[in-house]
């Protein structure tokens, strides 16, 4: 006997134990993805926290050096 899902022999209950192997393998491969996801947007949202800083910075040196020529 064959299990489907895996292509495996089957001997009695061991069809069950490799099914559930697969299915723990595709839940471990989910939940990476789902956490790989999370971290790339995590990653976007500091990058652009970064670059709104940098350009915060550039805004206020740029003011600040005007009103040091005006003065």
């Amino acid at each position: 006997m064959i299990a489907p899902e895996a292509g495996l022999p089957c001997f009695g209950g061991f069809c069950v134990f490799w099914g559930a192997l697969a299915l723990q393998g595709e839940f471990r491969r989910e939940k990476c993805n789902m956490l790989q996801k999370s971290l790339a947007e995590m990653v976007l949202r500091v990058n652009v926290g970064k670059k709104k800083a940098n350009l915060e910075e550039k805004n206020a040196t740029c003011c600040k050096n005007l009103l040091q020529k005006w003065c």
